[in-house]
């Protein structure tokens, strides 16, 4: 599944927005931004320092997730993507 399919979206969504929601989504979101930025982050930085990119990656991703819910509903897959790749 990547960020910024439709799928992951609603589903995030909704475990964000509900009150008895889990945690584990937030689980999930670490594996998705693994998948879809690790390799990318290892070109830009190297192997050695990819981890403490990715680390600012899901921080920075997490601290904007209510306002990408607010703004991504309407938008297409590619345009959440660019909220992704932002932030790498």
């Amino acid at each position: 599944m990547r960020f910024a399919s439709q799928e992951f979206f609603g589903k995030l969504k909704e475990a964000i927005l509900n009150d008895n929601g889990d945690d584990s989504i937030y689980t999930e979101l670490y594996e998705v931004l693994l998948h879809d930025t690790r390799y990318r982050i290892i070109r830009n930085v190297g192997f050695q320092e990819w981890e403490d990119v990715f680390q600012e990656v899901v921080w920075a991703v997490i601290r904007q997730l209510p306002r990408y819910l607010m703004k991504s509903e309407n938008m297409h897959e590619a345009v959440s993507y660019t909220h992704l790749r932002a932030h790498e």
